[in-house]
């Protein structure tokens, strides 16, 4: 008999990506069909194809008279979060956070149906908080979170998405000529995530001006805007900085299995692919991140596994930047990093503790 599990995710990559990853995952096992549910469920960096989706109501969680509105928008998300959980009957609902899940998750606690929530980030945002004792279990990644939220809670990893764990990920040579790049020089990857790019764009640029030799490395450059492509490339070449721009990139495991260091947002999908792949950072946190959890997760990296920089956008500027990546860049320095990495304790699976728990509800 097929198994129905509804997936409450939505809004940005942060949360998608993981939930994407899973569902794909338990898709791979006979026996189970995955639908997700939530607000902002279709995005255009996360395709959740082949998995059906339906679209809700939400609004952020929030208690004040400005917040009215939005009260008025999950009621009627709850309310349709019920009727389609009527319709599907699923055995399971796995929360991945965000206020984009929040009707879903009380849907399914008032039609008694269980759920399970999994927290990405270093301080648990307020529906993970509110609900965590509510869910069965919670899967959290960084182990200071536990605290932080009631009920049963186990560390896991955040799941990642199936081509990071195939042969080609670690194929350096297909990721080479995939980008059409140097395997004699040591490769920068620059990204921004879902938002917040803009910041970092300026930022590498001018940053990138100090380097009086060029020739060593080259760049990886992702800008999170098509539209910047070519006036990126230009530059990069009046730098003489052998480089590889794009506004977004699909099979990012080419791009990680090839870099050396990263500079990009710390959102938890980026510490996570950053510690598989073995690449130390430079993490600038995206300062209006609720609870400013980017700055916890890339303060886990420098402090806790000691392979890579926290720098705050505030007070960081091109020649701060140019001199933590002089400092990584140095060849003991850069091995050294890799090697915490490399002996990084590994986590629990998610996925595999779904399962587990969904061979207990027979």
């Amino acid at each position: 008999m097929t198994k129905k599990i509804v997936i409450a995710a939505g809004g940005t990559g942060g949360h998608l990506i993981p939930a994407k990853a899973t569902a794909d995952a338990l898709k791979k096992e006979s026996g189970y069909e995955i639908f997700f549910v939530g607000k902002g469920v279709q995005n255009p960096y996360v395709q959740i194809h082949p998995h059906q989706s339906y679209e809700i109501e939400s609004g952020p969680l929030s208690f004040s008279l400005k917040s009215i509105p939005s009260i008025f928008k999950i009621l009627r998300g709850i309310k349709q979060s019920v009727k389609v959980l009527q319709e599907l009957k699923p055995t399971i609902v796995i929360g991945f956070g965000s206020y984009h899940t929040f009707p879903v998750l009380i849907a399914s606690e008032l039609l008694r149906i269980p759920f399970v929530l999994h927290e990405s980030n270093a301080i648990p945002g307020r529906v993970n908080r509110l609900l965590s004792k509510k869910a069965r279990w919670n899967g959290v990644f960084f182990s200071q979170c536990q605290n932080l939220l009631n009920g049963t809670v186990y560390t896991t990893d955040i799941p990642m998405r199936a081509s990071f764990l195939e042969k080609d990920a670690l194929c350096k040579q297909k990721s080479y000529h995939y980008f059409d790049l140097n395997k004699e020089k040591k490769t920068i990857l620059v990204f921004g995530g879902s938002q917040g790019a803009g910041f970092i764009n300026r930022l590498v640029l001018q940053t990138f001006e100090h380097f009086k030799d060029t020739s060593t490395f080259q760049v990886l450059h992702f800008a999170g805007n098509s539209e910047l492509i070519d006036s990126l490339k230009k530059r990069y070449d009046e730098l003489k900085i052998q480089n590889f721009v794009k506004g977004f990139e699909e099979n990012m495991h080419h791009a990680w299995n090839i870099s050396d260091i990263v500079i990009s947002r710390s959102g938890a999908s980026t510490i996570q692919e950053s510690i598989h792949f073995n690449v130390p950072g430079l993490f600038i946190p995206f300062k209006r991140a609720k609870d400013n959890h980017q700055k916890k997760n890339a303060l886990y990296v420098q402090e806790h596994l000691q392979a890579g920089f926290c720098l705050e956008e505030e007070s960081l500027d091109s020649k701060i930047l140019f001199e933590r990546m002089q400092y990584l860049l140095d060849r003991t320095v850069l091995d050294e990093m890799k090697k915490k990495l490399k002996n990084h304790e590994k986590k629990p699976s998610f996925v595999d503790l779904v399962q587990q728990y969904l061979k207990e509800l027979k």
